[in-house]
C-alpha cells in the first residue's frame, strides 16, 4: 500500500522483516524462503539468492539480511557477492542513517550496532532485548521482564515498564 513509514518498517523487522519496499523494488521472502526481488507491479521478478533468508535490509546498493543460518550478509542488489560478515546468529536487523543495529543471539541476546561505513561493531547492553526501536535519540526494546529505553550508544539503558511484553511499536513519542 506504499506505506513505507518508519513504523512500518520497524514493525516488520520484529516479524522477521520477510518483505520491504526500496524506492520502486519489493526485496522479499518467497514461499522457498528464497530472496527475491520484483518491481512495484509484481510483473517482473529476480531470485537473487536461493537460500532462505530474513531480516531484509536494503541499503545504498547493497542488501543485508540474515542468512538460512541466521549469520548477519550482505549482498549487492543484483544478487551478486553475498559475503558473510558476522558468523554467528544475528536478529532483528533494523536500519537507521547508516548504522545497522541487530540482536547477536548467542551473546545473551544483547543489542549491537554496526557502522556501515566502517564496519566497525560496538555492544549496547549485557541484557535479552528483543523487538528493537530506533528513534532518533533512543532505543527502545523489550526484555524477559518489561520494556526498556537507553541512549543510541547504549548509555542509561533503564527499564520503563515493568511486566511481560511481547512486541513493542515506539513511534511519535507512543
Amino acid at each position: 500500500n506504499n506505506d513505507n513509514s518508519y513504523a512500518t518498517y520497524i514493525g516488520n523487522a520484529n516479524l522477521e522483516g520477510k518483505a520491504v519496499l526500496d524506492d520502486d523494488i519489493i526485496y522479499m521472502s518467497n514461499n522457498d524462503g528464497y530472496l527475491v526481488s520484483f518491481d512495484k507491479e509484481f510483473k517482473e521478478s529476480n531470485v537473487l539468492l536461493e537460500e532462505a533468508v530474513s531480516y531484509i535490509t536494503p541499503y545504498k546498493d547493497k542488501i543485508y539480511f540474515a542468512d538460512s543460518q541466521n549469520y548477519l550478509s550482505v549482498i549487492d542488489k543484483d544478487g551478486k557477492n553475498k559475503e558473510v560478515i558476522i558468523q554467528k546468529a544475528v536478529y532483528y536487523l533494523l536500519l537507521k542513517d547508516n548504522k545497522l543495529y541487530y540482536q547477536l543471539d548467542p551473546d545473551n541476546e544483547s543489542l549491537y550496532v554496526m557502522d556501515l561505513n566502517t564496519r566497525e561493531m560496538n555492544k549496547l547492553n549485557d541484557c535479552r532485548s528483543y523487538c528493537p526501536n530506533v528513534s532518533q535519540d533512543s532505543i527502545y526494546y523489550t526484555s524477559i521482564d518489561g520494556i526498556y529505553v537507553m541512549g543510541l550508544d547504549g548509555s542509561n539503558d533503564k527499564r520503563i515498564v515493568a511486566g511481560e511484553v511481547y512486541t513493542l511499536l515506539y513511534e511519535d513519542n507512543k
